[in-house]
């Protein structure tokens, strides 16, 4: 199994990593022989302090697994950090020549494909001649995109590549051979001979349940007025009011918006634009090649020569299908969840909330969880939030759990005052999803980007949670609008807006929905379907 992120770090480093984690353990314990190697990430000197030469090493056995690690890969892990040099994705005989090592002495059936960031194309030759099955999951967009999310400067969709010249320039990252020679200097004790015996493996981390936090606080009776206009806004403008009215659902919202607020967000029109979730088709080349053109179609011509293609939803394949990967060797399986398992050891945290009467007496409890990234829509939810007014914010408990999320609780902050209840926790770990979902109404998945399928989704309806997402990547695959949740348009803040509002004012809405909730697939269940891949029975 190949993932940039050690074994033992699991869900800390993402959820690819968390769900390679909880994959490995899940084979392990059925009897297979389960061996990961990662790569990308850890630089040891030389005699002269600069990066040492690239090999594998071996970690003591992690829970039953065999770990091995490429330590000086001259690919960088995450893919951020290797952006300004596309072509040693393609191919890095150092690299392939140091994974040939580790399959020599492993010799495995299958090898399976998490992330190949900090890894290179030829290792997936090297695999194939070694006789290996091959199965690529895609988990992100990392093969068509180096940047990963389809974002161009982390902020816009990215809908046409330009043959690669819109990849120029895309993001601010530090020169590859400076970062490798940074963590090199700054890796901890002496240098290591390759011959040495391995260092020890972090201790895994046990289980520990955070403390459940206070009550939620209360709506203040006297709300201050409305906050001033903001900067270049004249002092003495009135703000003005935007009625949407939809007669199918018996409702109107109300969204305050300030007379000269279109002139004031100019700059923020770009990351606002809504988008429609098609998988349009995009050139490998326009006009002439560039570095990340050839990367590209060497990413598709190596998915193209995998035993399979493993899309974690039905917009993922549809996205690679019209990009040139083979219909015939890409199949949609999505992925098993351990949140069963985390939700049954902490059952007497996960409650169902009273159900809220027609007269509106009980907040709406909204909840989001994951991390403070641009693409997950945390910015976005806190736009929606403030489109609405004070009578109907006064009516939502919120609840935010996000990792980094110190740069924006402010957003959340400044809303406190018109809301019912408001908690900020910056991060969690996978065994609190219980005691974060219990009592809880309704979730929010608001991601601007082509959400490949995200495990939040999965681990709030493990606890029955009925979810407000948007119509974005693979998140339709699980959220059936009116039965279990509610899609909106992608960054649509509007349309977000008003299904929260609905959630609000629609007497009973939030209970059907929940019981439309059924729970995800489980990891045992996924292993199953993975099994026969492996063994090369299914072709």
């Amino acid at each position: 199994m190949l993932n940039w992120a050690k074994i033992w770090d699991g869900a800390r480093r993402g959820g690819i990593s968390g769900y390679a984690q909880a994959l490995a353990l899940e084979l392990a314990s059925r009897g297979h022989a389960v061996s990961t190697i990662s790569s990308g990430t850890t630089y040891v000197p030389d005699a002269n302090g600069a990066s040492g030469r690239c090999a594998a090493r071996r970690h003591p056995d992690w829970m039953g697994i065999r770990a091995y690690e490429i330590v000086n890969s001259p690919v960088l892990a995450p893919s951020l950090l290797q952006f300004r040099e596309p072509e040693a994705e393609i191919a890095s005989p150092s690299l392939a020549e140091a994974f040939a090592d580790v399959l020599r002495v492993e010799q495995p059936a299958a090898v399976h494909v998490q992330s190949l960031e900090g890894f290179s194309l030829d290792c997936l030759d090297v695999a194939r001649q070694a006789g290996c099955r091959l199965i690529y999951s895609l988990h992100n967009y990392h093969t068509l995109c180096p940047q990963v999310y389809f974002m161009h400067r982390h902020r816009r969709l990215c809908t046409d590549y330009d043959g690669g010249r819109s990849c120029e320039g895309c993001i601010e990252c530090p020169d590859p051979a400076a970062e490798r020679a940074r963590r090199a200097a700054a890796y901890p004790g002496e240098p290591l001979p390759f011959d040495a015996p391995p260092p020890a493996a972090p201790a895994p981390r046990t289980p520990t349940r955070r403390p459940r936090l206070g009550l939620l606080r209360r709506f203040r009776p006297d709300p201050p007025s409305s906050p001033p206009p903001p900067p270049g806004v004249a002092a003495d403008a009135e703000p003005g009011a935007i009625e949407a009215a939809d007669e199918a659902r018996g409702m109107t919202l109300v969204v305050r918006q300030w007379a000269a607020a279109r002139a004031w967000c100019q700059p923020e029109h770009e990351t606002w634009r809504t988008f429609d979730n098609v998988a349009d088709a995009e050139p490998l080349t326009n006009g002439e090649p560039t570095p990340y053109s050839e990367r590209r179609r060497a990413m598709v011509d190596a998915l193209n020569r995998c035993d399979l293609v493993h899309a974690v939803s039905s917009f993922v394949r549809d996205k690679y299908v019209a990009h040139g990967v083979d219909a015939a060797r890409i199949r949609t399986i999505h992925i098993g969840t351990i949140a069963h398992e985390l939700v049954a050891a902490n059952r007497e945290l996960l409650f169902d909330p009273p159900p809220r009467p027609a007269s509106d007496t009980r907040p709406l409890r909204l909840l989001f969880i994951g991390v403070n990234h641009w693409y997950k829509g945390v910015s976005m939810l806190a736009d929606a939030l403030e489109m609405l007014t004070p009578e109907v914010l006064c009516s939502i408990e919120l609840s935010v759990f996000a990792g980094g999320g110190e740069s924006i609780e402010y957003r959340f902050r400044r809303l406190e005052p018109r809301l019912a209840g408001l908690r900020v926790v910056h991060g969690y770990e996978p065994q609190d999803i219980a005691w974060m979902c219990g009592g809880q109404d309704v979730g929010v998945v608001p991601s601007v980007w082509w959400d490949n399928g995200p495990q939040t989704v999965m681990e709030m309806q493990a606890c029955g949670l009925p979810l407000l997402g948007a119509r974005a990547g693979g998140i339709p695959d699980f959220i059936e609008d009116g039965v279990n949740g509610l899609l909106f348009r992608a960054n649509d803040r509007f349309d977000l807006a008003g299904s929260i509002v609905r959630c609000v004012r629609e007497p009973g809405l939030t209970e059907r929905l929940r019981r439309g909730v059924r729970p995800p697939k489980t990891m045992a269940e996924h292993a199953s379907e993975l099994e026969p891949i492996y063994r090369g029975d299914v072709p």
